[in-house]
């Protein structure tokens, strides 16, 4: 291949690339903008240099589902999911299938077949933050766990559990889901520095004449500041992918 040839298959490269980066920055704009909201138990996965990254590893536990399909589904075949809300308000796939549905859905791949449920990994695992935000998270409050006793009496088991309760905020939309946020006990993970039930809000001084003020009861969450589709978050959606 000529030194020409290689500079023009370089372009190409580079072109696809690029078409490839703003479709992904499109639908995942679309899903934030468009998409139904649920919230969703998570956790989050605090890599080494994850104060240099703009995102945050999230582990959402919706993972498997009934199987309504009429055959056995494949590993690594297109599956689609339906999603829905329990009696808690959370997340949790109504039933899994081979067949698009005509309302709300999530596309996954499947990964395994057992009595009836078809297992898959959910299709959103990041969550994307300024660095200002990034700075002001507490990473023990949220990952630091506790045992909790699951009766009364002194014989009764203890079981582990985090201290405080994170929750994601999710976004589905044409078969794609996007995590917009996570809680702390009910407040932004960035604000919320808190002790288990009780939800702490924080809003800082702006260096020169207020000081923090911290609430603890009442947090009006109208009040609280969210996530934009400009300003800010358009710096760190320039770095998605």
């Amino acid at each position: 291949m000529t030194r020409r040839n290689k500079i023009i298959l370089l372009l190409i490269l580079l072109a696809l690339e690029c078409v490839l980066l703003f479709w992904c920055r499109n639908r995942y704009m679309t899903v934030l903008s468009s998409g139904t909201v649920y919230e969703s138990p998570a956790s989050v996965d605090f890599k080494p240099d994850f104060a240099e990254r703009n995102y945050l590893s999230v582990y959402i536990p919706v993972t498997s589902a009934v199987w309504v399909g009429k055959n056995a589904p494949e590993k690594g075949k297109e599956i689609y999911l339906i999603p829905g809300k329990n009696v808690d308000g959370m997340l949790f796939i109504r039933r899994a299938s081979d067949v698009k549905p005509s309302g709300e859905y999530l596309t996954v791949m499947a990964k395994d077949y057992l009595y009836g449920r078809v297992s898959f990994d959910f299709p959103a695992s990041r969550v994307y933050m300024t660095s200002g935000q990034m700075k002001k998270l507490s990473v023990l409050e949220l990952t630091e766990r506790v045992q909790v006793k699951e009766g009364t009496d002194k014989e009764d088991k203890t079981r582990t559990q985090l201290k405080n309760r994170i929750t994601a905020i999710i976004r589905i939309y044409d078969g794609h889901a996007v995590i917009e946020r996570l809680l702390c006990n009910g407040a932004p993970v960035e604000l919320a520095y808190t002790t288990v039930g009780t939800n702490t809000h924080i809003t800082y001084s702006n260096g020169q004449t207020d000081k923090d003020v911290v609430t603890t009861e009442g947090m009006d969450m109208d009040s609280v500041s969210k996530p934009e589709i400009s300003g800010d978050r358009a710096s760190w959606m320039d770095k998605l992918l």
